[in-house]
């Protein structure tokens, strides 16, 4: 049979426990989910500033294109894992990524979904376009290529790991806590209860001089010490009245039955006669 401290120390620590856990999975799940929104709307900023990057390298004088600087934007972009191809006005190639470095933007490609798969993520390589402009008219467009939804880099994972590590940490000391708080409070609710207990088991054995001392701030506890403490004295006082009423009546009986048993002692011996009159005065 479990101890009152026992069970009430084991309802806490599981309360908290499971308070602890829903905390920890609701923490983690929504870090998790706000983190993807966060990554695919940056990823969404990323392709449009790479637009408008390419936007602004279309020489509107000349009628063409600054190679350099679209080589210098292609190939930062593929280390971000943009994979970009530029076409000029006709639909013409101008710069294609792949065509460059097929190697490299396969190795890219297969490195992003790889570390994506391993997270657990749904999606695949998707292509988009921009339709490029300069004083409202058409110079081009671009298609990039990416992973979607959305993808991150190693950068992105390690930070996810560390929230995972935090949430870990604070999940173990918050146990620890737990387990603390709950044999505190176990501790003190049981102490007085048993107290009380103790107080009841002697009041049954005729002991009454044992008192509950208030002052667990626990208002019911008090009340319960209160009322022990009542029958205790109550118990008391009929028990004096008992022994009491015994002394009286013990007191009140013994010079009648000492005159009988002396009347009934010398008619035995013969020193009187047991006469109908003798024996109506005893």
């Amino acid at each position: 049979m479990k101890t009152l401290r026992k069970q009430i120390s084991l309802t806490i620590l599981l309360t908290l426990l499971i308070t602890i856990a829903l905390i920890g999975l609701a923490s983690n799940l929504l870090i998790n989910r706000e983190f993807e929104k966060y990554i695919a709307k940056t990823g969404q900023e990323r392709r449009d500033n790479i637009a408008d990057e390419l936007e602004s390298q279309y020489d509107e004088f000349k009628r063409s294109w600054k190679l350099d600087y679209v080589h210098a934007i292609g190939m930062n972009s593929l280390y971000d894992g943009y994979i970009i191809k530029l076409y000029d006005a006709d639909g013409n190639m101008v710069w294609d990524a792949e065509n460059h470095d097929m190697r490299l933007c396969g190795q890219i490609m297969n490195d992003i979904s790889a570390r994506m798969k391993e997270r657990g993520a749904k999606g695949g390589f998707v292509d988009h376009t921009y339709e490029l402009t300069q004083n409202g008219k058409k110079t081009g467009s671009v298609s990039i290529k990416y992973y979607g939804p959305f993808f991150m880099n190693e950068a992105d994972f390690n930070f996810i790991r560390v929230m995972n590590i935090v949430l870990l940490v604070i999940g173990v000391l918050s146990s620890i806590c737990a387990v603390v708080v709950g044999c505190v409070l176990g501790s003190r609710i049981s102490r007085p209860v048993t107290k009380t207990a103790y107080i009841a088991k002697q009041i049954s054995t005729g002991n009454y001089e044992l008192k509950f001392e208030p002052g667990t701030r626990i208002k019911e506890l008090d009340d319960l010490g209160i009322a022990i403490n009542h029958l205790s004295g109550a118990l008391s006082e009929q028990e004096r009245l008992r022994k009491r009423l015994t002394a009286d009546v013990a007191h009140e009986l013994r010079t009648p039955l000492t005159a009988l048993g002396s009347h009934l002692e010398a008619m035995t011996e013969g020193l009187w006669d047991a006469t109908p009159e003798r024996l109506k005065l005893s």
